[in-house]
């Protein structure tokens, strides 16, 4: 086996040691900035571009201020793509990402909670493999190196590669003083090679200048913390271009915005809400809000069959995308009388017509005990067929209620007869004095029961089945928990009409976009923004109006530091 020790030990030696340890040890949660120097101190004014909400209920809003941004290492999934961006090559591999370690990040409503998205050892070590396969893989083929350095090996076009390749990878200019490091370290292969892989010493050379680059923590995270800071301070054109296209795309800057970034003018309103509604207008960004609603709405977890989920995953693509696109808000999501079908939801819906089951086409649901979204297919087979799942969904997605875990207790000695399904999980859960009731009384069952007239596959019904003695349901509550006060719905199209228009299910709402924006659960410092956005939803502005207010705010354009840390 080819002696590697020297090389990767001369690698982390190039690595910054130092910050490499404060990385895995504290487990990358701190507050990312840079120098003061180089950075506007002035806070200015939200930009009007959008106008700012005016609430109707004379509802005091809360200031929107600059907030904190913890150190956001890379998905696997963004990590793969962040490599492909950075070599800019046809055709290249997944690299098996899929078997870097577990991502733990999955109790954040898109996966990518900081503080859970940790760099391991065992993670740091497939980090070092993969970037040893990625630079074989390299330079193990000699057409796949020319076409990378435009060339065979030189110093000089090892180091425009530096400059170019280091700009995709740490997504702004390497400053001198890093090019000039990495190439000591091509400098030093090429001086001392130790036969890696029995490459020549210009391949060897390569092959640990691009190990180097993509074990960087530039590369890895996307803010490495190198100063403290305690004043807001805004992000630089860089810093801004790459929050933007992960907000909007979930990957790296394309080269306008790099462009845009290199110029200084991308942190200009003007310019900044153009770029924002260009990536809105691409296929990317709606593949992000497909992903966003399906995380906020649910779906895919209980499916009776796979035909069904395949069918609904596309409804709901093609319903999200219509209202994104053209100027829909969360109230026509939640409100909306059409979805789209093939045969086999079309039947579903009981809509009469031809239908194809490769062909969606859009249906009239006006007419029907349906109302937006939560009636669909979706939602009601996706979530689950049964109250509880559906509740606790509703109760924790939709308006933000705090559910503490089941009590650990015994199931009551006696459950007094039932005559429908409902009953029997009221007698189950609801008796008096009991822990279980303290929840499902209020935050849970309601906002189930108003599902019952639908069964597991989303059809509509007016009675349970056989089991049930063909009893009639009752779907009517009383007891809808929001806000702290109570509330009634006689179906789940009522149901939507009061999320609709609560303060706190559009609150709800807005306050999972602004974690969507920042790639980590809200803090306290982003109330003012969630106060606002919640007033726009009230008002009925569109979702891309809500994106392009975030995206002007001083919660997204600049960082509060709350710690210091020494790096």
């Amino acid at each position: 086996m080819p002696n590697t020790g020297k090389v990767m030990h001369r690698f982390t030696l190039y690595a910054q040691p130092a910050l490499w340890a404060v990385l895995v040890v504290y487990g990358c949660t701190g507050v990312v900035e840079l120098p003061k120097s180089t950075r506007d101190q002035a806070i200015d004014d939200n930009s009007e571009i959008i106008e700012s909400p005016t609430p109707t209920d004379g509802r005091a809003l809360q200031p929107v201020t600059a907030t904190a941004q913890p150190l956001r290492r890379l998905t696997h999934e963004q990590w793969i793509k962040a490599v492909h961006s950075t070599l800019n090559l046809p055709d290249l591999p997944d690299f098996g990402y899929q078997n870097l370690e577990n991502d733990r990040g999955d109790t954040f409503i898109f996966g990518q909670d900081p503080s859970t998205l940790q760099v391991t050892y065992n993670l740091f070590s497939d980090y070092q493999a993969k970037a040893d396969e990625i630079a074989r893989y390299i330079t193990d083929s000699p057409q796949r190196t020319t076409t990378l350095l435009n060339g065979v090996i030189t110093r000089d076009r090892v180091q425009k590669l530096v400059t170019d390749m280091g700009y995709r990878a740490y997504r702004r200019p390497l400053t001198t003083n890093e090019i000039n490091a990495h190439m000591a370290v091509f400098d030093e292969s090429v001086e001392n090679p130790v036969g890696l892989y029995n490459h020549t010493p210009e391949q060897e050379g390569l092959s640990v200048v691009i190990q180097a680059i993509f074990q960087s923590p530039y590369f890895i995270y996307l803010n490495v913390p190198n100063t403290n800071i305690n004043d807001p301070v805004r992000l630089t054109a860089h810093e801004l271009a790459t929050k933007l296209s992960y907000f909007l795309w979930g990957e790296d800057p394309d080269e306008q915005l790099h462009s845009l970034a290199d110029s200084g003018t991308l942190v200009e309103h003007q310019v900044l809400d153009e770029q924002a509604v260009r990536l809105m207008n691409d296929e990317r960004f709606d593949d992000l809000m497909v992903r966003f609603h399906d995380a906020v709405l649910g779906g895919g977890q209980w499916f009776p069959d796979a035909n069904l989920q395949l069918a609904a995953e596309q409804e709901r693509r093609l319903f999200v995308t219509d209202q994104v696109q053209n100027g829909g808000s969360w109230k026509d999501m939640l409100l909306a009388t059409y979805t789209y079908a093939n045969s086999e939801l079309a039947e579903i819906y009981g809509v009469a017509g031809s239908f194809s089951s490769d062909v969606f086409e859009r249906i009239d649901l006006s007419n029907s005990e349906r109302r937006g979204v939560l009636t669909q297919v979706g939602f009601l087979s996706g979530v689950a067929s049964r109250p509880v799942p559906r509740g606790v969904w509703i109760s924790e997605r939709m308006v933000c209620n705090t559910i503490g875990a089941p009590a650990d207790v015994a199931p009551p000695a006696e459950i007094p007869p039932a005559t429908g399904r409902r009953e029997l999980w009221e007698a189950f859960t609801e008796q008096p004095e009991t822990d279980c009731a303290s929840c499902h009384s209020n935050l849970i069952n309601p906002f189930g029961f108003v599902f019952e007239s639908y069964d597991d596959h989303g059809r509509y019904r007016t009675h349970y089945g056989a089991a049930y003695s063909n009893v009639a349901i009752n779907t009517a509550v009383d007891d809808l928990l929001i806000d702290g006060s109570l509330h009634h719905a006689e179906n789940a199209a009522e149901l939507a009409e009061v999320i609709a228009n609560n303060w706190v299910g559009n609150r709800c709402y807005a306050s999972q976009l602004v974690e969507l924006s920042m790639g980590r659960f809200a803090v306290p410092s982003d109330d003012g923004l969630v106060d606002h956005l919640a007033a726009l939803v009230a008002e009925g502005r569109s979702i891309r109006e809500l994106v392009r207010y975030i995206i002007q705010s001083k919660s997204f354009r600049y960082h509060q530091s709350t710690e210091q840390r020494d790096i």
